[in-house]
């Protein structure tokens, strides 16, 4: 079972800092970052890693699937079952965010799954889309962009605040309020959000702008 959660923050200074493009953009974490660790610190995905295998897995019938046929020549049995397993894990996730969003709130591309707040969001996001202006603070939206090796998650300024009230409250109660997000990782990702402010010297009641981070892999079990 996978180990780590690694994540990595841009704040929505006008723009999503981060590209639209799937780059898992946690090989190179910066000091507004958090590094959650549970019990095997190997664990942790490469952006490398991610590059290797990144085209021998697509989206089929709302899974990620595994075409061995396309996996380098180099590719070792460990890694296979490695693959495997961190495919399985992130299809769990998907199916929940599939049961949990409204479908029109929902876009699938060739290789992963955006589900958001709205229509628009989702396909902005999936399109890549995204305001070049750096002149102010953005709002920001709310979305989990859902790849195999994990997930890129906006969240909006409001939702931030919002967040700010529930942090420690129950696991369900910060689940209703991050609703794009699976359940049973909400609670983590509630606490990445409180690192993420910390590390920038806001509050989360007063945070600026909205957020956007990736993490990798899907491991429900990690807390911030």
């Amino acid at each position: 079972m996978l180990k780590q959660l690694m994540l990595s923050f841009a704040v929505l200074l006008g723009v999503l800092c981060l590209s639209g493009a799937p780059n898992p953009a946690f090989a190179d974490v910066s000091s507004q970052s958090a590094i959650a660790q549970n019990l095997d610190e190997n664990e942790q995905l490469t952006g490398s890693f991610v590059s290797k295998y990144d085209n021998a897995i697509e989206l089929d019938n709302n899974k990620f699937v595994l075409d061995e046929s396309l996996l380098p020549e180099n590719t070792t049995q460990d890694e296979i079952i490695k693959l495997k397993a961190i495919i399985k894990e992130s299809n769990s996730f998907l199916n929940q965010q599939f049961k949990k969003v409204s479908k029109e709130n929902i876009v699938k591309t060739d290789n992963s799954v955006v589900f958001a707040e709205s229509a628009a969001v989702a396909q902005q996001e999936a399109g890549g889309v995204q305001n070049q202006s750096r002149i102010k603070f953005k709002e920001g939206s709310n979305y989990s962009h859902t790849y195999w090796w994990g997930k890129r998650v906006g969240v909006s300024r409001s939702k931030i605040r919002q967040v700010s009230g529930v942090i420690t409250s129950s696991a369900g109660v910060v689940a209703g309020v991050l609703y794009f997000i699976p359940h049973a990782y909400a609670k983590a990702a509630a606490g990445a959000i409180g690192a993420a402010a910390g590390a920038l010297g806001y509050p989360m009641s007063k945070f600026p702008g909205g957020i956007v981070f990736n993490t990798t892999p899907n491991y429900s079990g990690s807390q911030i």
